[in-house]
């Protein structure tokens, strides 16, 4: 099933007098929603990442480097890639 999240990045650009500025940038994606595997959230326990989700976009393209992903009201980083042999890429997160 796929729900819509929101890929959420920062970008610099140059304000009216000259001073570069952060703008947050945010991005509605589709992904489908999995759970993270045992052996794998055992692993990054082990090193104080909490993984939540796996979320798999099916265009590799519609992801460009963002570190967080807001989803059902909550924010997460994004932790671990994955890019599939397909077009796909899976994004681990995990709560901020």
């Amino acid at each position: 099933m796929n729900e819509v999240i929101t890929l959420v990045g920062g970008t610099t650009t140059v304000n009216d007098i000259g001073d570069e500025v952060e703008v947050e940038a945010k991005v509605d994606v589709f992904a489908r929603v999995k759970s993270v595997g045992a052996s794998y959230k055992l692993q990054a326990m082990a090193v104080g990442i909490r993984p939540k989700y796996r979320f798999v976009l099916q265009d590799r393209y519609d992801y460009n480097g963002q570190e967080k992903v807001e989803y059902e009201g909550k924010t997460f980083r994004v932790v671990d890639t994955y890019r599939g042999e397909d077009q796909s890429i899976e994004l681990t997160v995990a709560e901020v």
